[in-house]
């Protein structure tokens, strides 16, 4: 998801490329001024059972902000959690269930834009999306649309990653995926 709006709604590409919250809260810190236009990820409250940053210390970010979710069957979660960690699901649902629970009690009725996880592997659900997220935002959609890079594209994955990594916002394909060949 980030990578679609990099690479598709210029605006947003800044330096940092994108804001990783779930980091900032683990360090204590809040990130950088939410109106200055940045795409922030986060998993909130999944991977924050409570302590010092209450859900009143997000407001401001979370009411200023388009907040996007992605809506996807909790049996995908589990398996997808498990092949990442190695795990069975049981001990996923063990160790991240509440986690579920929490992230899915705290979204909903929240202004939002909430999309099934399968929008990012249809290419004109995705062109649709990022027409209502320009139109919600007030920005401009990149002159050509750029989907993500076919999952076969291997060489060409690593080659756009590293090229992120050493010019930031301004190389030419944007690629900050966690994508592995697990």
């Amino acid at each position: 998801m980030i990578d679609l709006l990099l690479n598709n709604l210029p605006a947003y590409r800044n330096r940092p490329l994108y804001i990783d919250l779930d980091q900032h809260l683990r360090r204590g810190q809040m990130p950088v001024d939410p109106q200055a236009g940045y795409v922030v990820k986060t998993h909130y409250p999944f991977t924050m059972p409570g302590g010092p940053f209450a859900e009143d210390r997000l407001r401001t970010l979370f009411e200023g902000a388009l907040v996007i979710t992605i809506e996807r069957d909790q049996t995908e979660i589990v398996r997808s959690l498990a092949r990442w960690h190695g795990a069975t699901p049981d001990q996923i649902l063990s160790r991240f269930g509440d986690g579920l629970d929490r992230f899915r009690a705290f979204w909903p009725g929240r202004d939002r834009v909430a999309i099934d996880h399968r929008t990012l592997f249809d290419r004109e659900a995705m062109q649709a999306l990022l027409r209502q997220i320009a139109e919600r935002t007030g920005t401009d959609p990149a002159p050509r649309f750029v989907p993500p890079p076919p999952r076969d594209a291997t060489q060409r994955i690593y080659l756009m990653k590293a090229t992120t990594r050493l010019l930031g916002a301004r190389a030419p394909r944007i690629n900050t995926t966690i994508f592995t060949l697990k």
